[in-house]
């Protein structure tokens, strides 16, 4: 999405215009089809699950409502920036506001947890990058070493308490895992 914004810079008018236009019309299309599939329960994705599973010799199991909208998420968490900028060129920041209230609501009532969270996490780097470009590069690289140092930290700790015999109660299967793949990489590093 960004690319395409710089790319579109050096357009003239006309365009710069169809890209922005192309931009908004993609955002609206990503937002419409997310609350359709929130508010249909998977609908869409059941549907093209089924549809592919009768006309291949594969199958694939249906969505589950766990992981109903999964990489699209994040992919709509990441292009909502991109977009948000086309929008506040075409339309205003009444329509920025409208469409990222939009793609925060639907983050928020999906059931992936991390999409929502990295939303929430560009909203603050937008804002401050907004004022402070270079504030924001170095804020962005000391909290993404900080999580990560964090993260392994956690892990080697939940997967200490699982070797004991103390699980950690109401912690999701996937988590678990994940605990154990990264205190197994820190441990080999």
């Amino acid at each position: 999405g960004m690319l395409g914004l710089v790319a579109a810079r050096g357009l003239d008018d006309g365009g710069r215009r169809r890209v922005e236009t192309a931009m908004i019309i993609a955002a609206a299309g990503f937002v419409l089809l997310f609350a359709i599939e929130l508010a249909g329960g998977g609908w869409l994705s059941r549907s093209a699950v089924a549809l592919w599973n009768a006309a291949t010799p594969w199958t694939s199991a249906p969505p589950t409502s766990g992981n109903l909208l999964g990489r699209g998420s994040a992919i709509l968490a990441a292009f909502a920036w991109p977009a948000a900028v086309a929008i506040r060129r075409r339309l205003g920041w009444g329509a920025v506001l409208a469409f990222l209230v939009a793609v925060g609501v639907l983050m928020w009532f999906q059931p992936m947890l991390s999409a929502f969270v990295a939303f929430v996490c560009a909203t603050l780097v937008a804002a401050i990058a907004w004022r402070r470009p270079r504030l924001a590069m170095v804020l962005v690289a000391l909290g993404l070493v900080t999580a990560n140092i964090a993260v392994v930290r956690l892990s080697e700790t939940v997967v200490a308490r699982y070797e004991a015999g103390n699980p950690v109660p109401d912690l999701p299967g996937s988590w678990r895992e994940r605990f154990h793949i990264l205190a197994f990489a820190a441990d080999k590093i």
